[in-house]
């Protein structure tokens, strides 16, 4: 999901002329992710694990060459403008269940506060230059936003609980 989101998010930015300097991370991000892809294609035990990732790499390739060979067309870039909103929504919405979870169980298993703190930084500088240089676009603000306070609770929540073992179960 995540891979895709990035993708739609840069051709998004693509689509509308931005300077490369305001969207060039999810750039960054969908090439790592696709590097991982890759490599599940060759390292992964399950067979089908293997399969499914050169099945995804295959189709996402095709639909990649599909939208940037029709990028400029009005329709696209509509589709484009409509699917923006789902992908950064999605993206936000995504992290709820971990966070409901670590208040629930009081604890955050397992996590690092630097990563969060980085995307919270992320953000709010994201939220800067959409005002300075995309001339304040709502829907990207809003996304930016959003990101600040659900990467800023997920850090506090790791910095707040204290780092427990799971009980253990059955005997």
């Amino acid at each position: 999901m995540d891979t895709v989101c990035n993708s739609l998010t840069a051709l998004f930015h693509l689509s509308k002329g931005h300077p490369f300097n305001t969207y060039g991370e999810t750039v960054c991000f969908a090439a790592q992710n696709l590097c991982t892809i890759y490599l599940t294609t060759k390292f992964a035990k399950p067979p089908l694990l293997r399969y499914r990732a050169r099945v995804f790499l295959a189709a996402y390739a095709v639909a990649m060459a599909a939208l940037l060979s029709r990028l400029q067309r009005h329709g696209v870039r509509s589709a484009l403008a409509w699917t923006q909103s789902f992908t950064m929504a999605g993206l936000q919405l995504s992290r709820l269940p971990q966070i409901i979870a670590n208040y629930k169980t009081g604890r955050a298993p397992n996590l690092s506060v630097v990563p969060w703190v980085l995307n919270c930084l992320g953000s709010m500088a994201r939220f800067y230059t959409t005002l300075t240089q995309l001339d304040g676009n709502a829907l990207l603000l809003t996304n930016f936003a959003a990101s600040v306070v659900i990467n800023a609770t997920m850090a506090l929540q790791i910095a707040a609980y204290p780092a427990r073992a799971l009980a253990p179960t059955g005997a």
